[in-house]
């Protein structure tokens, strides 16, 4: 059985665009933060500065850092053995400030980077990746090049507020839409969490099959004054409460085109969706069909 959110919130500006496109075209230049190969030279890889324990597959779980520098690489073997998880709180609160993720790592705990500060910069996301878990990076910093999520081919599951409020400019700018970024989700990806990317900014989004569910606010208050781009694939089944809606007084009008399979659930999303708004004058709807 399918199940529908409500669609809450009355300043979401979502146009479309064509399905699958490639990283071309992405033009946000990011504020004070370095790429991993400008700073590589200055973290830390010391395996000491860890506990860690072997989980039943031999490979290694990291279950906190007890380290003194900031700036670190985190191991990608310790022992001989790969280092493939990483635990829930391991580095939060640690005041780091740059971290480089090997792509060796295959699971990343519950407020694993979580910090208060936003001082800390994450300079990879592994290409391994199979479950993020819940406010694992909250209010970390990344470049827009760091979020490579295509390319994470084993990627099932991005948990509740797993990258909320993360932003790819230290300054960013909220009034006028700048430092925005773009997201292509990978076939493999079935789950996205409540508030997972809440206050983080995109210019584009595309769900390829796969995907079934989309927790509540899952993108809230994410598209700001820019257009934006939102394609849907054909195997949702779940979206959520305010899973795409904003702020109050944003923007001044609402654009929001769809681009979806016909049949089934999407057009009764889109349907339940459309029953929210009842002033024309506010709300421009358009939908698309593949």
């Amino acid at each position: 059985m399918c199940y529908i959110g409500q669609f809450i919130g009355t300043n979401t500006v979502v146009n479309a665009g064509s399905v699958g496109e490639g990283l071309g075209g992405r033009a946000f230049e990011e504020t004070n933060i370095p790429s991993l190969s400008e700073v590589l030279d200055e973290l830390s890889n010391a395996p000491e500065d860890y506990t860690y324990e072997t989980r039943a597959d031999g490979n290694i779980k990291i279950v906190s850092y007890n380290g003194t520098e900031q700036k670190i690489d985190i191991p990608s073997q310790i022992d001989d053995k790969t280092v493939t998880e990483i635990g829930d709180e391991a580095f939060k609160d640690k005041e780091l400030t740059l971290v480089n993720i090997p792509d060796s790592i295959e699971y990343i705990g519950n407020e694993a980077f979580c910090e208060d500060s936003r001082k800390l910069i994450i300079l990879n996301l592994p290409k391994n990746l199979k479950k993020v878990g819940n406010g694992a990076f909250t209010h970390a910093l990344m470049r827009v090049d760091v979020f490579r999520f295509e390319e994470m081919k084993n990627l099932e599951e991005i948990g509740n507020r797993a990258f909320i409020d993360v932003s790819c400019s230290e300054f960013p700018d909220w009034k006028n839409g700048e430092n925005y970024m773009e997201f292509i989700f990978p076939k493999s990806l079935k789950k996205i969490g409540d508030e997972a990317f809440a206050y983080t900014l995109f210019k584009k989004v595309t769900f390829n099959d796969g995907l079934e569910y989309i927790g509540n606010q899952a993108f809230y208050s994410s598209w700001k004054k820019q257009d934006a781009e939102i394609n849907f694939s054909k195997s949702v089944k779940y979206i959520g409460a305010g899973a795409f809606s904003s702020y109050m007084g944003n923007v001044e009008k609402i654009s929001v085109t769809f681009r979806y399979y016909s049949g089934g659930f999407m057009e009764d999303y889109l349907t339940n969706m459309a029953s929210v708004y009842n002033d024309p004058s506010d709300t421009f709807n358009y939908y698309v069909k593949l």
